[in-house]
């Protein structure tokens, strides 16, 4: 059960909730106190009608009206412009705020508004000549104004028949003394003030959706066919009902299928055309069927406990190969201009792109647009082309997006330039010869700004495995990584080797076997071939930052006449992992074995990090297992057949990691390998990124 807790400053509390699937704000309650009045601005707001109880009774606000706001974001209302609007049961808003709206009786707040998923929210106010402001990170969060020094009861208003709350109007003692300002603890009376109730936790449910780029049953080139496995989790207390929405792209059968999904556990449908069809859509038998899904998880304890992931694979010489992914959150669906890199078409590889319109069936179409760069700086290339439209829930492949503008090593870009509706991108590298495939996630074109250090997960030289690296610089500058390479096997004090990758504008550079491209450049600490080299990279620039540059890796190992493996992108710095994490879809049955990865980035300090993991059936939704692991700054280090190792019997499920001790921020992620122990089936791996 989830509880809220809010605090107080004199004459004054606010309450901020969100209700994902309705778009419901509670904002602001005035207490009898001194004369002090408050506004709300919003922007970013859904489009319709919402509800906000402004006084004691429910007030009805819509576009226009009192809250003026639009869906771009490019306006938001501002009380002293029309200091005289009023809500449709004409309620007018208070005029002291005009002429001075932080003045000295003011409270002030801005909610903004992120696809009715999270809002972030500032509030300010200044009470006997003292001005102190905190932040709201939702959703369904500890709201908390700082540095108050005076405070009163706690009372929350009932909003129950907004939606859907169940409240309580006494509470234990212990709850009684969980209302926090800073490192404030205040004791609330649970009395009725001014006929509001006064209660201190609200409980209730909550919804979530995910979007999820493909799933598929369809012939691919070569003789291979593809099919998508279905991972659906709750992690949660509560069952949770899950609707999927189904938009065929090719084939038929779109529609909206139901099922649920109990508290804790995870399901895994080998082949989720089928699923979709058991489930009632009318998805044919025969013939290439596939499409995008929405899944919507409502009745969650937590809006985050809900997570779906897919993997998709080709019957191969021995097993089967492919790729992973995960649903993406609706409010993580992309706005703005994103890169797809690590794209070639050769003897070896052939590279698609695909795009979709993640939007709802009221959000409308929008266009993209996809603008291909040359990686080769001694035949510069960049061609954009035809515009594409997708409704809701649309999707679009390029098929050999290179060869049609015969590149053979590139990147493109994708913006949206019109619609608002979010979208999603990403790119598969194929192998030639046993159609694996490598996920290749996009990039936003700004989420480097201001970033001076990239943590590469793992790059790998062993007997079976080795790793390309792809560094790619679509700015218009050069830029000079400085690097570091963490591994037991590298023959300095400090086990790290040192080098600089320069990279040129426009230019990705593609480097097969990096670890024999170090020996070639006489890297120190480098020898000869032999033993393993296993561990992270670190990337950093002098000066700048890493706007327009990606570093990843793809790691492989030969067989089925081409190259087995899995394509996975570096994390920069301040957004790695920093307390806990969730990675799903571990299996370890005949066919598959998953393993478990860590890395301690060492961006804070040279500590060690100790994290305790627990395991869950998938299953049962019960822990079935647990185990703890230090690992020194900037090292790495992987569990093998996890489940096998720590929660025998378990034939599938996921785990939950917790920093218990050290101050770095950490990367952990999974990888599903084709067959239940090395050297079994195709031995192809599949990367599963975590989740907050």
């Amino acid at each position: 059960m989830k509880k809220l807790y809010w605090t107080i400053s004199v004459g004054i509390w606010i309450v901020f909730l969100v209700s994902d699937s309705k778009g419901y704000v509670l904002s602001g309650k005035k207490w009898p106190s001194p004369s002090a009045s408050f506004y709300v601005q919003v922007t970013n707001g859904p489009s319709g009608d919402w509800d906000t109880p402004f006084t004691n009774a429910m007030a009805k606000w819509s576009n226009n009206t009192i809250f003026k706001y639009s869906v771009a974001g490019s306006t938001s209302w501002d009380p002293c412009s029309n200091p005289n609007s009023s809500a449709k049961n004409g309620t007018k808003f208070s005029d002291t705020v005009c002429g001075n709206a932080w003045g000295a009786t003011t409270l002030g707040t801005t909610i903004s508004w992120n696809n009715s998923q999270k809002i972030y929210v500032q509030a300010g106010i200044v009470f006997n000549s003292k001005f102190t402001w905190g932040v709201y990170d939702g959703p369904w969060e500890t709201a908390s104004l700082v540095n108050v020094a005076d405070f009163q009861r706690v009372a929350l208003h009932e909003l129950g028949h907004a939606i859907g709350l169940q409240h309580e109007d006494r509470v234990p003692a212990i709850m009684e003394t969980a209302v926090t300002t800073g490192t404030t603890i205040i004791d609330p009376q649970p009395d009725d003030i001014n006929g509001v109730e006064a209660i201190y936790g609200v409980s209730g449910t909550f919804s979530n959706t995910v979007f999820v780029p493909i799933v598929l049953s369809a012939a691919g080139l070569n003789n291979s066919f593809f099919t998508s496995e279905l991972s659906v989790a709750n992690r949660g207390s509560t069952n949770a009902k899950l609707d999927f929405e189904y938009t065929a792209t090719f084939g038929q059968g779109s529609g909206t299928v139901t099922d649920s999904l109990p508290a804790g556990q995870q399901r895994i449908v080998k082949d989720a055309i089928a699923y979709l069809r058991l489930l009632g859509l009318s998805i044919p038998t025969s013939g290439s069927q596939g499409g995008t899904l929405r899944v919507n998880f409502s009745g969650l304890s937590d809006a985050s406990d809900g997570a779906v992931s897919v993997r998709t694979t080709t019957i191969a010489p021995g097993g089967r190969a492919g790729l992973a992914y995960a649903g993406i959150p609706i409010s993580q669906g992309l706005t703005t201009p994103a890169y797809i890199s690590g794209l070639r078409q050769n003897s070896t590889d052939r590279s698609n792109i695909a795009v979709q319109n993640v939007g709802s069936s009221s959000d409308g179409d929008i266009t993209l647009r996809v603008t291909v760069f040359s990686g080769d700086v001694t035949k510069p290339q960049v061609n954009q082309l035809p515009d594409i439209v997708l409704p809701p829930g649309g999707f679009q492949q390029i098929s050999g997006i290179l060869g049609s503008v015969s590149l053979v090593n590139g990147y493109v870009r994708v913006e949206r330039i019109s619609g608002t509706a979010p979208y999603f991108a990403y790119g598969v590298i194929n192998d030639q010869a046993n159609s694996d495939g490598s996920f290749v996630q996009p990039i936003l074109d700004s989420s480097l700004t201001g970033k001076t250090g990239l943590t590469l997960p793992v790059v790998v030289e062993t007997s079976a495995f080795s790793s390309e690296i792809v560094a790619t610089n679509w700015s218009s500058s050069k830029k000079t990584l400085d690097c570091r390479f963490v591994a037991a096997g590298i023959q300095t004090a400090d086990a790290t080797a040192h080098f600089q990758i320069s990279i040129n504008p426009s230019e990705q550079l593609i480097l097969p076997d990096f670890v024999q491209y170090l020996r070639t450049q006489t890297v120190p600490g480098i020898g000869p071939k032999g033993p393993a080299y296993v561990g992270s990279l670190f990337a950093s620039v002098a000066s700048g930052d890493l706007s327009g540059v990606s570093l990843a890796a793809r790691t492989s190992t030969p067989g089925g006449g081409g190259r087995y493996g899995l394509f996975y992108s570096s994390v920069p710095n301040g957004s790695a992992s920093t307390t806990t994490a969730w990675v799903y879809d571990l299996q370890q049955d005949a066919e598959s074995r998953s393993n478990l990865a860590f890395v301690n980035t060492g961006e804070q300090d040279g500590s060690s990090s100790t994290f305790q993991i627990d395991l869950f059936d998938g299953d049962s939704g019960v822990q079935v297992g647990s185990f703890g692991i230090t690992l020194g700054a900037g090292s790495w280090a992987q569990i093998g057949t996890v489940l096998a190792q720590y929660a025998p019997g378990t034939s599938q499920g996921y785990a939950h990691i917790t920093l218990t001790a050290g101050n770095n921020p950490f990367i952990v992620y999974g990888v599903i390998n084709d067959g239940d122990q090395p050297g079994a089936r195709t031995g192809d791996g599949a990367f599963l990124a975590s989740a907050p």
